[in-house]
């Protein structure tokens, strides 16, 4: 290894700090082998702009902060900050992430906002975000800032009548310095149980926008949620898991609608069927190619899943309902892609559902309820051999029968909606493919069906 180049061994290192991602300091360790490779290490800034804080905080955390900083000279940095704690009693004053421990380390990484490139932070309460709110309050110098997520990592936040909580830091905070925060390359956007000043928000790059497990009573009002997306002109893929903006009270005549002309991926969760129902007819998303369908109820309860068959109807409508561009509302006939999670739903609406999307190539069906599956059934069995409709490319079940799906594809009773050359495959969270019946094993290598294990084949 000493007779290899500088340019070489520092080719090395760049990808040793890829393929050993669960070791943060990789590049500390790296130093400490010999003195030629310290000198070249500590010299090559883009070897130290990966930055990733995790618990616990301490003095030596601070200082190896620092470090990094220091090291990494004038190179955009990629900055992760989590704080979750697996022992956690639930309690805000209890956490180890405490404003003590965590305001000096957001402060220090405030003074270099000129060089964020990314920033991440996971907590379960609310203070390191509300540290991060606070000090770049009024910050406009994050222009090279491309992707920010601030995540409070709990569902529960989303849960009906969940009022936000600690009470005492109800209040909202301008993101980045709000309407002056010169986010002029800020492209990806996510707000997991988090709330700002919803007035001053203005993202005229983003591409992608992730809003998710808003409290009841910090959600944006219907104007606020409509004209933060008004600036959002280049948006192409909008998640909202959920719940929206507060929606007016007369839900028929809505002051105006969501329209997002580029976007071409949408995703939907909800925990509540009628505000789902109300909250869809508010967009108009002519470009849609992908969607997700997500009933959130068995995260926050396993116990508890909802008849999405309105959700489904409602979005059908919107298929058929056309609007004063003479396009459909939501046009699933556009739709190639399609992802339900937890979806229950008869037979019935499937079929209707599904006669929607003509095109659609891709169908995962992720813990949803069998009858989206064996209604494909009824689906190629009402197609003619000259019928233009969807020929599926791949589709993928996680957490559904293999009996089920097994015999659907032993019977031919899915070659009108299957490619010749399709892809079929099962995912197992719940069951360990070992433990299946081999007789069932070897049945579903027959059909082709490619058994995945933390989504990598068998």
């Amino acid at each position: 290894m000493d007779s290899l180049p500088k340019e070489l061994l520092l080719h090395i290192f760049s990808q040793s700090q890829r393929e050993f991602v669960d070791c943060r300091d990789i590049s500390v360790v790296l130093s400490h082998v010999c003195a030629k490779w310290r000198a070249i290490i500590i010299g090559a800034g883009t070897l130290w702009r990966n930055i990733s804080i995790t618990l616990p905080l301490s003095r030596s955390t601070k200082f190896r902060i620092d470090v990094y900083l220091l090291r990494s000279s004038h190179f955009p940095l990629d900055i992760i900050f989590d704080v979750r704690d697996p022992e956690w009693d639930w309690k805000e004053e209890t956490h180890q992430a405490g404003w003590d421990a965590v305001a000096p380390i957001i402060q220090t990484l405030t003074n270099h906002s000129k060089r964020w490139r990314s920033v991440e932070i996971l907590a379960d309460n609310w203070l390191p975000i509300f540290a991060f709110l606070s000090y770049n309050k009024a910050n406009n110098s994050a222009r090279q800032l491309e992707t920010l997520s601030l995540a409070r990592c709990n569902v529960y936040m989303a849960s009906q009548g969940q009022t936000f909580q600690p009470v005492g830091l109800r209040e909202p905070l301008p993101l980045l310095g709000g309407l002056r925060s010169g986010l002029v390359s800020l492209t990806n956007l996510s707000l997991i149980g988090v709330h700002v000043d919803w007035i001053q928000c203005a993202f005229p790059s983003l591409i992608r926008l992730e809003f998710k497990y808003q409290s009841s009573d910090v959600m944006p009002t219907f104007h606020q949620f409509t004209g933060l997306l008004k600036t959002c002109t280049a948006l192409r893929e909008l998640i909202i898991a959920g719940w929206g903006p507060i929606l007016p009270e007369d839900h028929a005549h809505y002051p105006e609608f969501i329209t997002l002309i580029n976007l071409t991926h949408f995703s939907f969760g909800f925990v509540d069927v009628t505000y789902g129902c109300q909250f869809l007819p508010t967009l108009r998303l002519p470009q849609l190619q992908s969607l997700v369908i997500e009933d959130l109820n068995p995260i926050l309860d396993p116990l508890n899943t909802s008849d999405a068959t309105a959700v489904l109807s409602t979005f059908t409508k919107l298929s058929a309902s056309i609007n004063t561009s003479s396009t459909p509302c939501i046009p699933l006939s556009r739709v190639s892609q399609l992802e339900l999670r937890s979806i229950r739903a008869g037979k019935a609406t499937f079929l209707n559902f599904y006669r929607h999307m003509p095109d659609l190539e891709r169908l995962h069906l992720n813990h949803t309820a069998e009858e989206a599956l064996s209604s494909l059934e009824n689906l190629a069995a009402s197609l003619g051999s000259g019928k233009d409709f969807f020929r599926l490319a791949q589709l993928t079940c996680t957490d559904i029968s293999p009996e089920v799906l097994t015999k659907l594809l032993e019977g031919k009773r899915l070659d009108n909606v299957l490619c010749p050359t399709r892809t079929v495959a099962a995912d197992f969270i719940r069951l360990n493919p070992f433990d299946l019946d081999s007789a069932l094993r070897k049945r579903m290598i027959e059909v082709k069906i490619d058994v995945l294990v933390d989504s990598e084949r068998l």
